[in-house]
């Protein structure tokens, strides 16, 4: 397991996401040891394992209330795949929004931060990459992933688990932040 840390201005947006995970993937099992199992046999691409890893390693104790946060899962009233495309989106764009105007996030000196750039863009933009003119200028790579111009228009995160594709899982924001954050700290 690698470590997970985040800039402290993030920090709290990164840390409710991995809570929003929990709850809404841990809604069906009876113990939180149960959902830890679950989530370490999701394995490969699916990095949302590290939202529960994260609330263990920090001894957090994991309650759901299935009144709030499970009955419109169950009910039907919200779709939970739509709903953590939705959360990953939104933490993914506010936090960039935070280190921006805080002038942490440099322009154009690494592609990790050109990669979170474009990331961001197409989180705003409908969850769908959004390139203008001679976009992407830079190298955006981030481990394994790249950001090129083939992207244009494809969807950043799936909203439903039958998707085919998609560019990121929703536990990769995660794991882009923390990356993010032991670049700028």
């Amino acid at each position: 397991m690698c470590k997970i840390s985040y800039h402290p201005l993030i920090k709290p947006y990164a840390n409710n996401f991995s809570n929003i995970v929990a709850g809404i993937l841990g809604w069906r099992l009876l113990k939180p040891e149960e959902f830890l199992k679950l989530l370490k046999m999701r394995g490969g691409n699916d990095r949302i394992a590290l939202a529960s890893e994260a609330l263990k390693l920090k001894k957090k104790n994991l309650t759901f209330s299935f009144k709030k946060s499970v009955g419109p899962l169950v009910s039907g009233s919200i779709d939970h795949n739509i709903l953590l495309s939705s959360q990953a989106q939104q933490l993914l764009g506010h936090c960039w929004e935070i280190l921006k105007q805080n002038k942490i996030v440099p322009n154009f000196s690494e592609p990790i931060f050109e990669f979170y750039r474009h990331i961001r863009n197409g989180c705003y933009h409908g969850n769908r990459f959004y390139f203008r003119d001679k976009e992407p200028k830079y190298p955006a790579i981030w481990r394994d992933l790249i950001i090129d111009k083939s992207l244009q228009d494809k969807r950043v995160f799936r909203l439903n688990l039958s998707e085919k594709e998609y560019f990121l899982n929703w536990g990769d924001s995660l794991l882009l932040l923390s990356d993010v954050s032991d670049k700028i700290t």
